[in-house]
Formats: C-alpha cells, structure tokens, sequence
C-alpha cells in the first residue's frame, strides 16, 4: 500500500524484497539477506539491515537516507559515495579495513565499534573520539 511509512520484517528470512513507494522506514534485521536491495524508494530515511549477510556497500542508497543500521554483517568496504542527508552510519561488530574518505557533511554518528585494523583517511576525518555509547563521534577539517 502506499500509505505504509514503516514496515518491520526483521527476524524471518528472507532474502530480497520489494518496497513500497512512499516508505519512510524499513527494518529488515536478522535475516538472510546479502547485499543492499536494489529498489529502495527515494523516500526511505532509515534502513535497519542489522545481523544479515552483506559483505560490501556498493549500491546507490536513496538520496534522502539519514540513518542506516548495517551492525553485525560481513562488511569490508563502502565502496560508493554516501547520500548528502546521511546522519548516521551504524557499522559495528563488521570486517571494515578501510574508511572511505568522502563522508557526507551531514553524518554526525559514525559507529564502528567491534572493527579491528581499520585504516582512516585524513582527508575528512581529523580525530576520532571515542564516547560513552560504544561509538565515535568525527571532528573534521575546516
């Protein structure tokens, strides 16, 4: 339907799926899905895809995208540019190596708890800092 703004079909296992147009919000955790859905509708704002099988970020996310949950998966890379309305990237307990260096200057939250030998790049990011919630909050150049 087209009236749906929010749609749960965490914890089944499904594999792909079609979105409706007008979604606002799609949890799709713990399932078996590997790889982004390629028909995600422009009007998404946040994408729960927690503890599933992705290994790579390489699709186009919709242009209005402002949180996006990818903990507990098998990501190494983001290998494409992320939406400029991008608030927060949740990558925890992953395989990251390397942080691409062309984070939007919208995302405010970058959580990549439970990484281990990830490389930075200095061209956006100056320092890391590390708080309370398991997270690290960026400090970029002027």
């Amino acid at each position: 339907p087209n009236n749906l703004l929010k749609l749960d079909l965490g914890y089944n296992k499904i594999t792909s799926i079609l979105c409706p147009n007008n979604l606002q919000e799609l949890y799709l955790d713990h399932n078996s899905i590997t790889s982004i859905p390629n028909n995600l509708p422009n009007s998404l704002l946040k994408l729960v895809l927690n503890d599933n099988k992705i290994k790579w970020i390489i699709k186009k996310l919709p242009n209005k995208l402002q949180k996006i949950y990818l903990n507990n998966n098998e990501i190494k890379y983001l290998i494409y540019d992320l939406p400029n309305t991008l608030q927060e990237l949740h990558l925890d307990n992953n395989r990251i190596e390397v942080l691409p260096n062309n984070f939007p200057a919208s995302l405010k939250k970058l959580s990549i708890f439970g990484n281990r030998n990830i490389q930075f790049s200095p061209n956006n990011i100056i320092e890391m800092k590390y708080n309370r919630e398991d997270n690290y909050t960026l400090s970029r150049r002027k």
